[in-house]
């Protein structure tokens, strides 16, 4: 069974780090430091069922809200700065919205991903 809590705890912190530990911030535009973010990603990556991975990985448009939300949301985290390949440069907006899908749908999909197989 998966800690839907503890997702949602780190998808909290992945949200905190994104608009309270930028380095720079343009508007919307937040430069955050590469390894700050993967790390996050890591352990949200951790605690997702093999399952729900194996969705995320496919191509084809997911019916699972939190599973195409968190495709935009790994897309919109992995844009390289041009000035340096150490950090990422984000839109806070689109990181912020995609987020709080996911934390919305992502307990019911988890459940019905594990129900299907």
């Amino acid at each position: 069974m998966v800690d839907i809590d503890a997702l949602i705890g780190y998808f909290n912190k992945l949200q905190r780090a994104v608009l309270n530990n930028a380095d720079f911030s343009f508007g919307a535009k937040k430069i955050l430091k590469k390894e700050k973010v993967d790390d996050i990603l890591c352990c949200i990556l951790l605690l997702l069922p093999d399952i729900y991975k194996k969705d995320f990985k496919t191509t084809y448009d997911n019916k699972y809200s939190s599973i195409s939300s968190f495709k935009l949301l790994y897309k919109e985290l992995k844009h390289k700065f041009w000035l340096s390949s150490d950090y990422y440069i984000v839109n806070s907006d689109h990181v912020i919205k995609a987020i709080g899908l996911i934390k919305k749908a992502i307990a019911s999909d988890v459940r019905m991903l594990e129900k299907d197989s």
